[in-house]
């Protein structure tokens, strides 16, 4: 008779469980707040980079960045003491997209580099990208639809 009770026990559990994770996961799902690009205008976005020997990557991330379409955007690329060419590819670069900042600094890692860019955002949105990062179309605006 108590393993009757046990084993009905753990099937209602079990069920219950299972009926809970389903509603919720369907919840969830479908009422997922879907944001489109409300925005007519969008701030002034900096978005800081910190290199450190990334002379390979960082003309890709550039380009991701600058592809964007993004209105009132600036890049601001902190070099933290690179032993490669990092600094003489950015500057090339900042001489074909205007809205390349460019900072050099000693090496004193990646949070050190963070926080040398803040000195230099004067835009009301800022955001971080490592140098080896490509962003999709869009993928900027869609962020800032989020912020309110």
């Amino acid at each position: 008779m108590a393993n009757i009770i046990l084993d009905t026990l753990f099937y209602i559990v079990v069920y219950a469980s299972i009926f809970m994770s389903v509603f919720w996961f369907t919840t969830f799902l479908t009422a997922k707040k879907k944001v489109v690009n409300k925005r007519q205008v969008y701030p002034a976005l900096s978005i800081i980079i910190p290199t450190y020997n990334e002379a390979r990557s960082i003309p890709s991330c550039i380009k991701s960045l600058v592809m964007q379409k993004y209105p009132k955007l600036k890049l601001i690329v902190v070099n933290d003491g690179s032993t490669d060419n990092t600094g003489t590819v950015v500057k090339g670069l900042m001489k074909k997209y205007r809205n390349i900042a460019y900072v050099e600094k000693r090496n004193g890692g990646k949070g050190s580099a963070l926080n040398t860019g803040l000195k230099y955002v004067n835009t009301e949105l800022f955001g971080f990208i490592d140098a080896d990062t490509l962003l999709s179309a869009n993928a900027l605006k869609s962020m800032v639809n989020y912020i309110d």
